[in-house]
């Protein structure tokens, strides 16, 4: 059996000028987000920010890794009995119509803040910043809980 090699088409390029052929290449980490809406802008963003890593990129600190993951299982843990007793005033009916919604809606910000600093792990000061507003939210549903 013959099979013949398969060769790219010959085009003329002239510099500058695009081709249906041609390949974008992906934007860097440090690129600037396109020109666009207001959301494309702010999801371009995130999408830097915000992200898991890859094979390329290089290992956190062992430090660094170990007292996010600890503070992280600090937070699940302390919110844990808060969890618990919002559920009892829920079900008993002992909570006000407002109770259930607020303590959900800040409960589950609370577990994406805090997910969210494992993909910001590279970054600086934002995991700092991530792990230090799920602590606050949690605060304010124990604050709230307490209330009843």
């Amino acid at each position: 059996m013959r099979t013949t090699p398969v060769t790219a088409p010959a085009t003329s390029r002239t510099p500058g000028s695009q081709t249906a052929s041609a390949v974008p290449r992906p934007r860097g980490a440090g690129a600037e987000p396109p020109a666009g809406t207001l959301g494309s802008r702010v999801a371009a963003r995130l999408r830097v920010r915000f992200r898991l890593p890859d094979r390329h990129d290089p290992a956190p600190h062992p430090a660094r890794l170990v007292v996010t993951c600890c503070w992280a299982a600090v937070l699940g843990l302390l919110g844990l009995p808060v969890a618990g007793r919002s559920s009892v005033a829920i079900i008993t009916g002992a909570a006000p119509a407002w109770f259930e919604p607020v303590v959900v809606l800040v409960g589950v910000l609370g577990i994406l803040v805090t997910a969210a600093t494992f993909t910001a792990i590279h970054r600086r000061w934002l995991p700092w910043l991530l792990l230090a507003a799920a602590t606050a939210l949690l605060g304010l549903n124990l604050s709230i809980t307490l209330t009843l």
